[in-house]
């Protein structure tokens, strides 16, 4: 089963510093050869990485951008690798795998992709005009699951390979054609 790890409200360094508390593992070294499952969403789950059409996700512009930021990141650390992974309306999957003990830790490759997939986002929005720019594109923070054997990585890549289908069976997608309307701005 795959859970997230809050740390206890005893940890209070990052409360001190940023009047938040991390969700990371306290004493975990996240820059440790391994894989990680990590979930990023939209802000306030805006959906605008694409539309679920016919049980099919379809990438909006913005959903491609994503993309192609997504697979940029083995070019930029070389010594991750993308494996499995999902765009979704309003949120992403993704598992990366760190070949190696790295001076690059997970949460500075995951700051990287957020601000430059951000940057592109603001600045697209200018030249191809993005109609649905709200202001942020991501959430602030970010899920993320330390794979630590083979059962959890083969449960974790189906899980990612049927994530549209199993979005199609949300009591609000049921007996729709279309669901999920990428466009979606509402404060």
């Amino acid at each position: 089963m795959i859970g997230i790890i809050y740390h206890s409200p005893s940890d209070n360094s990052n409360m001190q510093k940023y009047g938040r508390r991390s969700i990371r593992l306290n004493a975990f070294n996240y820059s440790k050869k391994g894989r990680y499952f990590i979930t990023i969403c939209t802000y306030k789950h805006r959906l605008i990485l694409g539309e679920i059409f016919n049980s099919r996700f379809i990438s909006s512009e913005v959903g491609e951008m994503a993309i192609r930021w997504l697979n940029l990141i083995p070019n930029k650390f070389k010594s991750v690798k993308l494996d499995e992974y999902i765009i979704m309306p309003d949120h992403m999957h993704a598992i990366i795998i760190l070949k190696q003990n790295n001076m690059n830790s997970l949460p500075h490759i995951i700051q990287w992709y957020k601000t430059m997939t951000t940057n592109n986002y603001i600045k697209d929005n200018k030249t191809v005009n993005f109609k649905y720019l709200c202001g942020k594109l991501w959430q602030r923070n970010y899920y993320e699951h330390i794979i630590r054997n083979k059962e959890e990585l083969a449960y974790i890549r189906e899980y990612i390979s049927t994530n549209v289908e199993a979005e199609t069976q949300l009591p609000y997608c049921k007996g729709r054609p279309v669901c999920l309307p990428f466009f979606s701005c509402r404060h």
